[in-house]
């Protein structure tokens, strides 16, 4: 390998439609960090190879094993790696380039970003979706997640005391895989995280996970739905319902096609004693009807508490605090590009 990307630059190429493939096989690079500076044609392979368009952003940041291979121009701004690093923390791609994994990544930026827009980057990343400029609407589908939340633990094991870990560990207590989509994470942390960091506290079973459904009308057929969100009843609880599907319904919901797949789906879910919630932004928006949604839901899945009037003032606050704060990472951050 030629250059190793890293930090912004390795988050560009993730998020590139061309290299999506090669995230997703994760194949390791055996190689050695490179210990010497990297030239034009190196620049070269990286500008017209790993991109739909020109989407990189200057100077490219690499990762060098010491002071040797330090560079900082227009465009290249080297990082020191100053310790060895677990296996499979660099993935090979081709034309002679290698990559930071997106385990590595995250424990990377991690100083660089709150806490927040840590556990926005991790649902991405282990979520079916990528935020790229590539497209005019500023995401494409993956196949698959390109990390788990489990090889993410395993590389922070690995890494032991290096400097991020905590940090990242500390944030992927908010953190569900699963999302496919921007808004999707959006309301999942607003469902899951605790109420002092601004959530409903309701814990969420799986997001966009394969659920069998009786097919209404097919006696004995079963099908597959996979609900945006799933919110199972409380063990031991006397809930009302087994299960609380939640639904975000974007721009595709609007179709009368897609409002009937939508109301079949409703009613497979009730068939199974389950209850499902319709969000959309107009809803989302509107901070009194989520609130009375999600107390709804906690009351579905037997869940419900009592809390005194100074309580739920001061949760309430701190639920408009993190939307706000949400609003915001997905509309200015560099890292997070604005989805709509």
């Amino acid at each position: 390998m030629r250059i190793v990307l890293s930090h912004g630059s390795a988050l560009e190429v993730i998020r590139s439609w061309n290299m999506r493939a090669h995230f997703e096989r994760r194949a390791p690079c055996r190689g050695q960090i490179p210990s010497t500076r990297p030239t034009d044609t190196d620049l070269c392979a990286y500008e017209l190879r790993c991109f739909r368009v020109d989407a990189r952003s200057k100077p490219v940041h690499i990762l060098v094993a010491g002071r040797e291979a330090r560079v900082r121009t227009a465009e290249f701004e080297s990082h020191i790696c100053g310790a060895d690093l677990p296996a499979g923390s660099i993935l090979k791609l081709p034309y002679g380039l290698a990559c930071v994994s997106p385990e590595h990544l995250i424990v990377q930026i991690a100083s660089k970003l709150s806490r927040l827009e840590l556990q926005v980057l991790i649902y991405e990343f282990v979520g079916t979706y990528a935020l790229t400029n590539e497209f005019e609407d500023g995401i494409f589908q993956r196949r698959s997640p390109i990390l788990t939340l489990e090889s993410l633990g395993a590389h922070l094991d690995a890494l032991g005391k290096f400097p991020g870990v905590a940090k990242v560990r500390g944030a992927m207590a908010g953190v569900v895989e699963g999302s496919a989509s921007p808004r999707e994470t959006q309301l999942a942390l607003r469902c899951c995280l605790k109420p002092g960091q601004g959530g409903y506290g309701i814990p969420i079973q799986s997001m966009n996970q394969p659920l069998p459904v009786p097919r209404l009308g097919k006696a004995g057929i079963l099908g597959v739905r996979k609900p945006d969100i799933v919110i199972a009843a409380a063990e031991g609880s006397a809930a009302p319902f087994a299960f609380v599907a939640v639904e975000y319904d974007g721009a595709g919901h609007l179709t009368s096609e897609q409002q009937g797949i939508d109301a079949q789906r409703t009613d497979e879910i009730l068939a199974l004693n389950g209850k499902e919630y319709r969000v959309n932004k107009t809803i989302y928006d509107d901070m009194d009807m989520m609130d009375d949604i999600f107390g709804f839901i906690r009351k579905d899945v037997g869940l419900d508490r009592r809390q005194t009037i100074k309580a739920r003032q001061e949760a309430r606050l701190k639920r408009l605090k993190l939307k706000k704060e949400l609003d915001f990472v997905m509309s200015t951050s560099s890292i997070l590009p604005h989805q709509d």
